[in-house]
């Protein structure tokens, strides 16, 4: 019998000493990606704003292919204004990777 008592959705990692690292729930991430992206570029207004809104469009794009190496130069390059409205529209798994990308 297992010392372990594991239920409801996806584990990252189980055990003793166990560790997993770089783990997102890929559903919620997309969602998140996706519903970012239409309020990056709802809200962008100035060149340096568009050009935040397409590399997480662009972040967006490589994270449906598995490329997980683009996906966090997008989110590095989409800069503070993309952190700042992650979190103020509640994307938060997006933006702790934002938020890890730029080492805030």
């Amino acid at each position: 019998m297992s010392k372990y008592k594991i239920s409801g959705g996806n584990q990252g990692s189980v055990g003793d000493n166990a560790r997993a690292k770089n783990f997102t729930q890929n559903a919620v991430f997309m969602r998140e990606l996706t519903d970012l992206t239409a309020e990056l570029t709802k809200r962008a207004r100035t060149p340096e704003q568009l050009e935040a809104a397409r590399q997480i469009a662009d972040a967006e794009a490589a994270a449906k292919t598995g490329d997980s190496s683009t996906v966090r130069k997008k989110l590095k390059a989409a800069g503070a204004w993309a952190l700042g409205v992650a979190k103020e529209v509640g994307t938060d798994v997006v933006a702790k990777v934002i938020s890890q990308q730029l080492g805030a």
